[in-house]
């Protein structure tokens, strides 16, 4: 991945900073947790093969120590860097709409928390037919 780098402030040398694609994986998912209408990520099937199994589903309710990255694919080496995210939402929940504030939700992150420009591709792999435990559609946490 292209590494960011901040120009010298008068004095000091340019940093040089590199950011896993782990760490980019994990702000995605995250950030995709926290939309309303999304109820988890997983791998779709051709892309469950190639993970382990046992998914480790993270549950809303939880406060976890660990995020699972299940479901999200970091290309750092494209330009940009890419992200694809393949989402289980609610039935009932407008996909297109859900879909789209995913995309802008983990856009933003990624330029605020690591200072990439990412492109983001949605897949929506499945719907969840219990209800929503989430806030109301379109409301984000702060």
């Amino acid at each position: 991945m292209p590494s960011p780098t901040t120009a010298p402030s008068p004095g000091r040398a340019a940093v040089n900073v590199h950011i896993a694609d782990t760490v980019l994986a994990k702000i995605a998912a995250y950030r995709t947790l926290e939309v309303p209408g999304v109820a988890v990520l997983r791998p779709s099937l051709p892309r469950s093969f190639t993970q382990l199994p046992g998914w480790a589903i993270r549950d809303r309710s939880d406060t976890p120590t660990t995020i699972s990255t299940n479901g999200v694919k970091v290309d750092a080496d494209s330009d940009p860097v890419a992200v694809e995210l393949d989402v289980i939402l609610y039935y009932g929940q407008p996909c297109i709409e859900v879909a789209t504030i995913i995309q802008e939700h983990v856009a933003d992150a990624l330029r605020v928390d690591a200072g990439v420009t990412p492109t983001v591709t949605v897949n929506i792999v499945d719907l969840e037919l219990e209800t929503s435990p989430s806030p109301a559609f379109g409301e984000l946490p702060a």
